[in-house]
């Protein structure tokens, strides 16, 4: 389950780049691990590195958890590669990673999985009471908690927009 939930955020992920008109390269942009273990993203991560300058690195890296973002923040100190000043990182996460999350500086978008676990057993008692209950499919609303990790736009494209003062 957890896998398929997965690639369905990474086929919404590449639908809105496509929206945007944004290039996405997987063989460039995406590094996919078995699990979610520190240990092997930050391997992945490593070889990653390895194969590229640091004015090949991209702007921003979602990680898809917090031991895959505790791998990434690690290596990027290792390389002494700043963040949010040189590299913005983001992570997907569940609420009991909070407190870890918050500690960590990361800006990251919880998902909430305890509130969707008693959305379903509340469906799946009514459906088993009332069979003739309609089928529906029920989306719970994440939140995105601010951290430090994620620099601000207008910041990195500075020189793009002019100071205009308004009369």
């Amino acid at each position: 389950m957890s896998r398929e939930t997965m690639v369905q955020r990474f086929e919404g992920f590449r639908r809105a780049c496509q929206d945007h008109h944004l290039v996405f390269d997987e063989s460039e942009h995406l590094l996919v691990t078995k699990g979610y273990g520190e240990t092997e993203a930050r391997t992945n991560f490593i070889k990653y590195l390895e194969q590229r300058s640091k004015e090949q690195l991209p702007s921003a890296i979602l990680c898809g958890g917090g031991a895959i973002a505790r791998a990434v923040l690690g290596e990027l100190e290792k390389r002494q590669i700043q963040v949010p000043e040189d590299i913005s990182v983001m992570s997907c996460a569940y609420s009991h990673e909070m407190d870890e999350i918050k500690s960590l500086g990361l800006t990251a978008a919880f998902q909430p999985c305890r509130e969707l676990g008693s959305e379903a057993v509340f469906i799946l008692q009514s459906r088993l009471t009332r069979n003739i209950r309609p089928r529906f499919n029920l989306l719970l609303q994440g939140s995105i908690e601010l951290g430090s990790s994620v620099a601000d736009v207008n910041w990195r494209r500075r020189e793009l927009y002019q100071a205009h003062t308004i009369p």
